[in-house]
């Protein structure tokens, strides 16, 4: 079993470092050459062949440019207010009133912040503060996570981002806030990050390190989910068509697990297949009440909203988040999870009332975390991705718009 808890466990080797110390355009892969598939090459490895949504890296690259991302900017820095007639939820008011204050005392405290060297105090706080209302606080709190666009999580402590988990995690959050902030260089230089852990040629996202071979990767199904949203994010959707066809075949390989064995495989290598392991990054299981269920979640949450984009099929793309969001309704741990904020947004998505209305409440019921424990970088990480994935539920629910 892999173990992610500590500094020691998300160090990586001197070349992947070197490598993420510098990034330009000469990061971004080239495109894939003419590679003649093998017959044993599993599915959903391989892209469906030259279509609309087959894109490789340099068009990943082209377009994490500023004039796209003019569109998607949110002028409006302050909470949406709730539409006429809807009302609010005074114990999701409260989680918020009283997780903010907590990150501000943290995060926009500068003794504090040079004892506290680590980008999972701060990549998500910049949204949470949008969320709860406080928009100069998070244009503060913007600058301090911007100081990690070269490293994103390498050399992290906090479970999340570590080299078994995802480096390029960091970079999606900035990359959101910017977005909103209308810091279009920010949001550029993240996207195109991210986009160097797309595999080119499957469209995948990968984990442990950028792409550097076609054919010896590790590929995961949250990496590409995460490739996909910031593809959205940046109105990239030719390339987020392709990331989302690539979450669909995951799902399809994965069909016999689901029914069969309970389970839902997370990661593949492209002449592995599927990597049928039991842990925690590598296997959601219905059976276990402990698991990463936003694995699971933020895919679903991402291949929902594909299909509200303008993007051909997007149908198939709802089918698959539906269908993933009936396997995590399956889950013995899901409603009481910390890693589950996310699926309650997924589940306000699918319309599904009384699903979302037990996860939201039994997530606000937890309460927030004690004040010594946000010290700790996964509270304060997971205290602040409450506060923007229940944000997003609120809004749902009051008719505003969020991205």
């Amino acid at each position: 079993a892999k173990s992610v808890g500590s500094c020691a466990a998300v160090a990586v080797d001197n070349a992947s470092v070197e490598a993420m110390d510098v990034w330009d355009d000469s990061e971004v892969p080239m495109e894939p050459p003419s590679i003649a598939l093998p017959a044993s090459a599993p599915m959903y490895f391989a892209s469906r062949g030259p279509s609309e949504n087959s894109v490789g890296a340099s068009e990943y690259a082209s377009h994490a440019s500023t004039k796209n991302l003019g569109s998607l900017t949110d002028p409006s820095l302050e909470m949406p207010r709730p539409a006429a007639g809807s009302t609010s939820s005074p114990a999701f008011d409260r989680f918020r009133a009283a997780v903010a204050p907590q990150l501000a005392r943290r995060v926009l405290n500068r003794q504090w912040v040079e004892q506290h060297q680590d980008v999972g105090y701060y990549c998500k706080a910049p949204l949470a503060f949008l969320e709860a209302g406080r928009g100069g606080d998070a244009r503060v709190a913007l600058e301090e996570a911007s100081r990690y666009i070269n490293t994103g999580g390498v050399g992290s402590c906090c479970s999340a981002y570590g080299q078994e988990a995802h480096v390029q995690l960091p970079w999606l959050w900035i990359c959101w806030a910017a977005c909103k902030l209308q810091r279009e260089d920010l949001a550029s230089a993240c996207f195109k990050r991210i986009c160097t852990f797309g595999h080119p040629l499957t469209n995948s996202g990968l984990v442990r390190r950028p792409h550097h071979s076609f054919r010896d990767f590790e590929a995961d199904f949250f990496a590409t989910a995460v490739l996909c949203k910031a593809a959205l994010l940046c109105q990239s959707l030719a390339s987020a068509a392709a990331a989302g066809d690539s979450l669909l075949r995951a799902v399809a390989a994965n069909s016999n697990n689901m029914i069969r064995r309970r389970q839902f495989c997370t990661r593949w290598q492209w002449d592995a297949g599927l990597i049928d392991e039991q842990d925690k990054f590598y296997c959601v299981s219905q059976d276990s009440p402990t698991g990463l269920y936003y694995l699971l979640g933020f895919p679903t949450v991402v291949l929902f909203e594909l299909s509200r984009a303008r993007v051909a099929s997007p149908r198939l793309y709802r089918q698959g988040a539906e269908r993933l969001l009936e396997f995590l309704k399956g889950c013995k741990g899901v409603s009481s999870s910390p890693s589950a904020h996310v699926v309650a947004y997924a589940a306000v998505l699918a319309q599904d009332k009384a699903f979302a209305a037990v996860m939201t409440e039994r997530l606000l019921a937890a309460g927030e975390p004690g004040s010594k424990a946000f010290d700790a970088v996964d509270a304060m990480d997971q205290a602040a991705e409450a506060v923007i994935w229940l944000s997003q539920v609120h809004n749902h629910a009051t008719r505003t718009i969020s991205l």
